[in-house]
This record gives structure tokens, sequence and C-alpha cells, in this order.
């Protein structure tokens, strides 16, 4: 009997990082994730609804009369996924997606910000910061209940470039500073990382920032500095990766936050990239891809229609992703990624 106890008492105090780990790379069903969630009470806060890694969503709008219908393709999978309704929206508004189960939407005529479910049609209304956004992000707050996470906006301003961040209570933003710029301008992307605003200039250089002021910055190799069209920061497996979009392929770096050192990545094993301007994430592709058709090691950018094809970084080439099934695709526009949370729908 006490060696079934010492069993039990073993696999209860399990690290909760090696859990969640153990929950990214080889559990593929909602199912069995509320069942790990059931076996004890410590499983139970170690596994939130949030930590439930599903397939990525593409979201689209397409145009319909009167109004613009936020759709949502779950699989890109032939005879597995959906082309759905979701949300009524309006022309005017622009959004970006999270892995929260939440998006971020600004009207461009008035300013107006929101957050929005758009499997449950929830919307928060939040204060305006009285400039066009260049990106928005969602994220969980640090510090608050795993099984009731509070909802954490940052976002870059197009004007100028600068980084805000909202209060817990989504009442008022802060402009963080760095004060080695007379101008706090230049952000091409940003994330939560480790408790901080990890954001990327146009020139590479990685800036963390706490919730007041820089704490650190790394500044790349110059001979990794080139003129990018576009800038991607990830988190895979707790690196903090930089994707750059030269010409339609691809380059991914990793920051050593020990040296300051970046390291070329040539393989993501079985990660793939989900990047875009609206927002990035890495996700573990299951070995079994019965209806789910994601590649690993490869790079799909919602930018660049990315219902047509991948860049497998392993291979160094584009290859094609047959969608043909899904009928309207092609009239789809804004495409962003988005992460529905556990029980969301």
């Amino acid at each position: 009997m006490s060696d079934v106890n010492t069993m039990s008492d073993f696999w209860s105090k399990l690290p909760q990082d090696l859990l969640r780990l153990l929950v990214d790379r080889y559990v593929v069903s909602e199912k069995d994730f509320l069942c790990l969630r059931s076996v004890c009470r410590d499983w139970r806060s170690a596994l939130p609804k949030s930590c439930w890694k599903r397939t990525p969503w593409l979201l689209a709008r397409r145009y319909q009369t009167p109004n613009v219908v936020i759709k949502g393709l779950d699989s890109l999978c032939s005879g597995h996924g959906s082309l759905s309704s979701l949300f009524v929206t309006d022309l005017s508004w622009r959004y970006w997606g999270s892995f929260t189960g939440w998006i971020l939407g600004q009207n461009h005529s008035d300013y107006t910000l929101k957050l929005i479910n758009p499997l449950t049609k929830a919307v928060i209304d939040l204060p305006e910061l009285h400039h066009y956004l260049g990106k928005g992000v969602v994220y969980h707050a640090p510090g608050s209940d795993p099984r009731n996470p509070v909802i954490g906006v940052m976002a870059v301003s197009h004007s100028f470039s600068g980084i805000a961040m909202i209060d817990n209570e989504c009442k008022e933003w802060t402009f963080l500073k760095d004060k080695r710029y007379v101008s706090n301008s230049d952000f091409k992307d940003l994330i939560w990382y480790k408790d901080n605003v990890a954001a990327v200039r146009g020139d590479g250089e990685i800036v963390f920032f706490d919730e007041k002021r820089v704490v650190r910055s790394f500044n790349p190799k110059r001979t990794l500095v080139r003129e990018y069209y576009d800038h991607y920061l990830v988190e895979s497996s707790g690196d903090l990766l930089i994707v750059a979009n030269v010409e339609h392929r691809y380059e991914v770096y990793r920051l050593s936050l020990k040296t300051g050192g970046w390291t070329r990545v040539w393989d993501l094993g079985r990660h793939s990239l989900f990047v875009g301007k609206s927002y990035s994430m890495s996700h573990w592709i299951s070995a079994d891809t019965t209806g789910d058709s994601w590649r690993p090691s490869c790079i799909y950018d919602a930018t660049y229609s990315p219902t047509g094809s991948c860049y497998n970084i392993a291979k160094k080439q584009q290859e094609c992703h047959d969608v043909s099934s899904f009928d309207g695709l092609n009239k789809c526009f804004d495409f962003i990624w988005y992460m529905p949370a556990v029980g969301s729908n």
C-alpha cells in the first residue's frame, strides 16, 4: 500500500513545467486534456484551461452585404475543416489574434478599441489610444489566477511606434519609455516573454521592458542586420526566436539571454511557426497528422496568403498547401491566427 501511495504522490507532485510540456507534445484531444485536469487538484491547478493548445484557427474577413463577417477555419486539412461565420463586424474594424480566446479590435474611423471573443460573442470596451495601432497583443497577465486568468493588452501605435500597456482593470493605458532615444519609435513587433515585454526594432535590436522602463537590450550582430521586410518575435519551448522574412524566404535566430548572442536555427523539429503582423505563435505538430495537415518545421505567414503555401525551413523551400476544398476562401482577407480557449465553444 505504501508503494501505491508513493507513486500517487509522485504523479501529483510532477513539476508544472513538465506537465505543460507533456500536454504540448503528446495530448492531441480536448477530451484527454480535460481528463488530465481531473486527476487531482494539483494537476488541475497546473493545467488551467488556457494551457490547452488546439490546432490554430485561421480567422478572416469576407465581404457580405451590408456587413463584413469574421469567418473561422479550424483546420486546413481537406474534408476536416470548416469555414463558418463567427462574428458580424464592419469594414472599418481591424483585428489582432491571440492564444487567449480573445481578439483585439480597433475601429479606424474613431479609434474605438474592443476585446472580442468571436465564439461566445462577448465584448469588452477598452479606453481609446487616439492613434491607429500597428500591432496589438493579448496575453494572460502574470500573477493572475490560472483558473480564471486576467487578460492583458499591449499595443504599438502606428503613428509613433510607441508601446502602450493597459492596466489589469482595462481602464488606463501606460506608455513605456526608452530613455536612450528621443523618440520611442521604430518598433516592429512585441510579445510578452518571461514576465517582460520583449520588442524588436527595425534594426533587429531586442529591447526588454518591465511595466515602466527598459531593463535590458540586445544588439544583433552586424552580419545579421539586413533590410528585412518583416520581423516577427515568437516564443517556442521557452526560447525567444526572431523570424525574418527575406523576399518570402525565412531565417530564424534564437537569442541567448545569458550571452546576448544569436544562433541560426536550421530546423524547428516538430514545431512550426505561425507568424503574421497580427499575431505569431509556435505550435507542436503531432506525429499523428490525422485530421490535421499542418506540417512540422514549417513557417506559415498569415500576411502573405497562408492558405496556399508554407516555407519549410529545414528544406529551405516553399511547399504547397492545398486548401482548394474550401469554397470562397479566396474571397477572404485580413487573415489572423487565433487559438480558442478550452470551453470557448
